[in-house]
């Protein structure tokens, strides 16, 4: 059959034509021959993209009359032939609607169309109908002798009111217009003129000149604007049986205030109108006696009927004029419009203009001394049609506008229509149509600045068919849209980082979306396993890259929108599609995924084992091994929800852009609509990019012009500015234009903060060049133990066969040395962790207190005032025992691999491992301020092995497994922590998160494991090498080894006082006395000053931390990282606000995904993941004697 299809959601133009199937009836079941379908705002909404629910390939719909052809029960047959009429429920968006040939429904639903009524006005006005019915009876309950104010009475569902209370014998009706009508007003209505009254309560005094003030028993707010509402709040009675009705909103935001004094006072009931709340059977009722009032003559519809074939390329036209098809209109505003129109209304003088045209040009002139403001809309007659067209027809109108003076006063052009008005001397605001598309003809005349009003839409079917529009202009295509979500982003700019939180994540939720659906459970299992994979393979990579979410994210949506559009969903069917592939869902497999593609630090230490001590684990011991050391960070995680989740400081700026992403890709909204679009351009860009750098042209991965010029002739240029390949050099004026590698610094999601960075080309080149620490004749970039020779350290010469120091041939062999490089990047990360102690200390002593105070964190009842966390009370928390729980087995389960890791070798005592883990603890929580804040991780590794150097002095192994529980501990808490702030920023219920996270860690652990065994056993030589390959490289394990021989074999002989180096260690006592100075200055100095503000920014251990963070692999990313860091969080922040708020992050998400995308692919291609690696030839760009910046000699 034909049918309209929502291919996609976001713009009106993807409503199709198109053939599908012919319903097949179920039990009890009814087939209908479509004769004509309503449109209303919700399926404008829907096609839009704005009704959460609805899947691609939807048929929407929800209002049809028609021709009964066929039941599915024998005793049903009499209704084959009946001509009957319907509306409501689900039809639409979760299932196919009425805008096709046939459509099926409930027997027990059917209702026979009013005779009086033909197909085109049935099908127009059963939605508007229902609602009014559910609004008055069901709600309002009006009864006989009652007064009632229905506001917005001339819109579709307010008019229907209007009659059912006539029809249940209310006394009195009144009614609002917001300008004066332009049809005739009922009889029973007294109509109530909100823009010519001269009262500040025109309500109030319509009813008090009829004299009926404080005595209306019913309110039914058909159109959701705040000083009517209130107005009419004070004219109610306060007998204690006064009902409040409500059924629209027009804002987006569904807010405004309302005068609770009076609710109380007055003792009112407050109830909301839902068109969905009635059965199919009470909907049948509904429309059975409207059929029976409109055959009668009681009720009756006005207006013309324009019909309009589903197939004629004109259906458009049916939705560019409904209320949710805004135009695009850029006009001037000086003053809130309500405000401003009510203190000055009755203050100008008025003549009148024709409008013969929606184009016409008239200029409006205030008097001397004023601005201008809005006197209101224009109200024709509405025009309905068969598919409830609700068409524009605009007769020539008069309009009151201001008198021109004789002399002086102020002067606006203002066009009639849907083009952007033309402004003298005023300030630029944003005008919208506030419900509906009308050409509006806007007349300021305000005498105060004021801020923009807010734009806003209804998400109701009330007023929808007040007004129209002309249709002489024709459909509109989507550049005319008035982008509403955007004009909702104000243009104020963030000045504090946690603001982001507020400003850029919505905090709509729906909580009957499914979460553990078959969907969720394929793709987070399929997507854990391949993301583990990935995440191992990088691990062995030159490249510091890693798995991000947005990768998983990406994967996610692709698949989950794909398995609802090609999996049935009638039937049994719908257990394997229940629905659209949702946010929560969504949200799930991205937290289970990317849990498990976190590399576990216990995997990289079992693969140290296995390179330099040739001890493999059992496979079990090594699973279970890293499981348990990934759920000792969960169980600290979980504990420290109440101070770093739940509060709005802590927003993690790294996720920002990652539910910015799931927001964009599951909200509706043209908005959403154009950042998918955005968002898509992007990612398709740098994926088409990416492969240049990385494959046939290396060189632009670190393009540097001294290095061209230098031709690796010069040893010092290499060290200075080379950064191309693993370990060159630190890259000054290195600019890269590959995003995997800018990336690494988190550009355009990262504060402003990393002026460290710039000192450490300083500092490291300078302590390299002056012999500092002895390096001078050894390589300047290697994480590698160097003997006296300058070659590798022969470490298993100086060992014992359990892997512990020889002290007779350490005699013979002689000390380890670091490169100076590697040295001071570890003293700098050592002062950098003793700082953030103390940093957090001083700065958020406040947030301590409240958390840990009377061990509150031990309980899940936090008061944090956060409107994240408070829409997530409606959920069932994680209890904290189940995290202490968690905890404790962990721990045993930690403890018994320790001893049983074969090889005869105990890995690490138990006691050992409870002191380590409670120190990782402590340092969790310090850092976890700083990650959650700033953005910024700051690494424990080098201090934890440092004190373990003297707590098993000559035990290498032992050392790298304290690093796993001191500080693999934190960081995996850290990690849990963010999913834990990803899971309140979707709305995902906290149990799913938990049991998200439970899950892929499980798999993680087995596919972490299995994939290191594979590239471990076929690239043993290469990953064992100091230096490495372009495709291959051990530097991360090496890291483990040579620091854990190190600190565990010589902590005595090279770290104790005297020694060589005795300050890396002792760098952390250093490093607590770093904030002071500057958090005195912000305590003791102006606190508006701009040397209390600089030193409030200066954050002490991000600034040591980058110090040291250069001498690693490669480094062509950062200068290219400084550019866009500068343009993203200084300009684009400060001088574009709007665009940053929209964009920026939804940029980062698009860069990450595509890059990770191709990066995937070529790793398995071209890389030598899958085995064989296959290498471009060799060109100037892709130089075979020349390090790919072309500043190092290779030969």
């Amino acid at each position: 059959m034909n049918a309209l299809q929502i291919a996609t959601t976001g713009a009106l133009k993807i409503l199709r034509n198109a053939r599908v199937a012919k319903p097949v009836l179920e039990a009890g079941e009814a087939l209908i021959r479509v004769k004509a379908a309503g449109v209303n705002s919700s399926d404008a909404a829907n096609v839009l993209g704005w009704m959460p629910g609805t899947p691609p390939l939807r048929i929407p719909g929800r209002d049809f009359a028609g021709e009964v052809v066929e039941v599915s029960e024998p005793t049903a047959k009499g209704w084959v032939g009946a001509e009957v009429w319907g509306t409501g429920g689900a039809r639409g968006f979760a299932e196919d609607g009425s805008f096709a040939e046939y459509l099926k429904v409930p027997i027990a639903g059917l209702s026979h169309k009013p005779r009086t009524l033909d197909n085109a006005h049935a099908a127009s006005i059963s939605l508007p109908w229902l609602c009014a019915w559910i609004t008055t009876v069901t709600l309002g309950k009006v009864e006989a002798g009652q007064n009632v104010v229905i506001i917005g009475v001339n819109g579709a569902i307010g008019a229907a009111a209007a009659q059912l209370c006539k029809a249940r014998g209310a006394a009195s009706i009144f009614g609002t217009y917001r300008s004066p009508p332009t049809t005739t007003v009922p009889p029973y209505v007294t109509p109530i003129i909100l823009s010519t009254s001269d009262s500040p309560h025109p309500i109030r005094a319509a009813l008090e000149k009829h004299g009926l003030l404080n005595k209306v028993d019913v309110l039914l707010d058909c159109a959701g604007y705040e000083d009517p509402f209130n107005d009419a709040l004070g004219a109610m009675n306060d007998s204690g049986s006064a009902r409040v009705v409500v059924m629209a909103v027009h804002r987006k935001d569904g807010m405004f205030l309302i005068d609770l004094r009076t609710m109380y006072m007055r003792a009112l009931k407050l109830l909301g109108m839902k068109s969905s709340m009635l059965s199919q059977v009470e909907v049948k009722e509904v429309l059975d006696y409207v059929a029976d009032k409109f055959d009668q003559g009681v009720f009756t519809v006005g207006g013309e009927v324009a019909e309009v074939s589903m197939w004629d390329e004109k259906k458009l036209d049916v939705y560019n004029h409904m209320p949710y098809s805004k135009k695009r209109s850029e006009t001037t505003c000086i003053s809130d419009i309500k405000n401003a129109a009510r203190e000055q209304r009755g203050l100008i003088a008025r003549e009148k203009v024709n409008i013969v045209s929606r184009r016409q040009t008239v200029t409006v002139t205030a008097a001397p001394g004023r601005s201008l403001t809005s006197l209101g809309q224009d109200q024709p007659t509405a025009v309905t049609g068969p598919f409830g067209v609700r068409r524009m027809s605009l007769p020539t109108v008069s309009r009151d506008l201001p008198r021109r003076p004789e002399e002086g006063g102020h002067s606006i052009k203002v066009r009639w229509g849907f083009g952007a008005l033309e402004q003298g001397d005023m300030a630029t605001y944003r005008y919208h149509y506030l419900d509906r598309v009308v050409p509006t003809l806007c007349a300021m005349a305000s005498t105060q600045a004021a801020s923009s009003p807010e734009l806003k839409r209804t998400a109701s079917e009330s007023s929808a068919f007040q007004e129209k529009a002309d249709t002489k202009d024709g459909s509109i295509d989507e550049e005319q849209v008035v982008d509403v979500d955007a004009g909702s982003v104000s243009t104020e700019i963030i000045e504090n980082a946690e603001d982001v939180a507020v400003q850029i994540i919505s905090t709509d939720d729906d909580p009957t979306l499914p979460v553990l659906t078959f969907r969720s459970i394929f793709l987070g299992i399929g997507l854990s396993a391949f993301g583990s994979v990935l995440g191992t393979i990088y691990t062995f990579k030159p490249q510091n890259a890693t798995v991000s979410q947005l990768f998983c994210l990406i994967i996610a949506y692709v698949l989950g929108t794909a398995m609802h559009a090609f999996i049935p969903s009638h039937g049994l069917w719908r257990y394997l599609n229940p629905g659209p592939f949702n946010i929560k869902e969504h949200t799930a497999i991205v937290i289970m995924s990317s849990t498990a593609s976190t590399v576990a630090i216990a995997m990289e230490i079992i693969a140290a084992l296995d390179l330099f001590y040739d001890i493999r684990l059992n496979g079990a011991v090594a699973i279970f091994q890293i499981f348990a050391s990934q759920m000792i960070g969960y169980g600290f995680a979980g504990l420290l929800r109440n101070l770093l989740v739940y509060p709005t400081y802590a927003f993690y700026p790294t996720y920002i852009s990652v539910v910015n992403l799931l927001q964009s890709l599951h909200f509706g909204g043209l908005l959403n609509h154009k950042k998918r679009r955005y968002f898509w351009i992007v990612f398709g860009a740098i994926f088409f990019w990416e492969w240049i750098p990385q494959y046939p042209f290396p060189l632009l991965t670190a393009f540097s012009v001294i290095c061209l010029v230098d031709n690796g002739r010069s040893t010092f240029v290499r060290n200075l500015f080379g950064a191309g390949s693993s370990n060159e050099g630190i890259g000054l004026l290195s600019f890269s234009s590959s995003w995997t590698l800018i990336t690494q610094g988190f550009p355009l999601v990262w504060p402003w903060q990393t002026l460290g960075m710039a000192l450490g080309y300083i500092v490291l080149t300078t302590c390299y060049y002056s012999n500092v620490f002895q390096g001078r004749d050894l390589v300047f970039m290697s994480t590698s133990l160097f003997g006296s020779d300058g070659n590798a350290y022969n470490q298993t010469a100086v060992l014992t066969p359990d892997s512990k120091l020889d002290p007779s041939k350490l005699a013979e062999v002689g000390l380890p040395r670091f490169t100076t490089t590697y040295t001071v990047s570890q003293l700098t990360y050592n002062l950098s962790l003793g700082a953030a102690i103390v940093h957090v200390f001083l700065w958020h002593w406040k947030e301590l207190r409240e958390a840990f105070g009377g061990l509150r964190f031990l309980t899940n009842n936090a008061e944090i005032d956060d409107p994240h966390y408070n829409v997530m009370k409606k959920y069932k928390e994680v209890p904290q025992w189940w995290y202490l729980t968690l905890l404790v087995i962990s721990l045993a389960v930690g403890i018994i691999c320790s001893y049983t890791g074969g090889s005869g070798v105990v890995l690490i005592p138990w006691w050992s491992i409870l002191l380590f883990t409670a120190i990782s603890a402590f340092i969790a929580i310090c850092l976890g301020f700083i990650s959650a804040t700033t953005g910024f991780n700051l690494s424990v590794k080098y201090a934890i092995q440092v004190i373990a150097a003297f707590v098993h002095p000559g035990q290498p192994i032992t050392n790298m497994y304290v690093n796993l529980y001191g500080n693999s501990t934190s960081f995996q808490t850290l990690y849990l922590l963010q999913d834990l702030k990803l899971g309140q920023y979707t709305k995902l219920p906290p149990r799913w998160t938990f049991a998200a996270q439970m899950a892929g860690s499980i798999i993680g652990s087995i596919f972490n494991y299995t994939m290191m065994r594979t590239i471990v056993t076929n690239n043993r030589d290469v990953l064992r090498d100091p230096v490495g390959t372009r495709v291959w490289s051990g530097w991360i394990i090496q890291q483990y080894n040579s620091t854990s021989v190190a600190m565990g074999a010589f902590g005595k002989e090279l770290f104790t006082f005297g020694n060589p180096y005795w300050l890396i260690p002792f760098a952390i006592f250093l490093g607590l006395f770093a904030p002071l100075p500057f958090w005195l200055i912000h305590r003791y100095s102006p606190k508006a000053s701009w040397l209390a503000r600089a030193a409030a920014y200066i954050n002490t251990p991000i600034i040591l931390l980058y110090i040291g963070y250069l001498p690693y692999s490669v480094n062509g990313q950062w200068w290219s990282c400084l550019v866009i860091g500068f343009a993203s969080q200084y300009w684009a922040r400060s001088r574009r606000p709007k665009w940053f708020k929209k964009y920026n992050y939804l940029t980062s998400a698009a860069l990450d995904g595509g890059s990770q995308v191709i990066m995937f692919i070529l790793s398995f291609a071209v890389f030598g993941a899958s085995g064989n690696a296959v290498d471009f030839p060799n060109w100037w760009g892709n130089p075979a004697n020349l390090s790919v910046d072309r500043c190092a000699a290779t030969d």
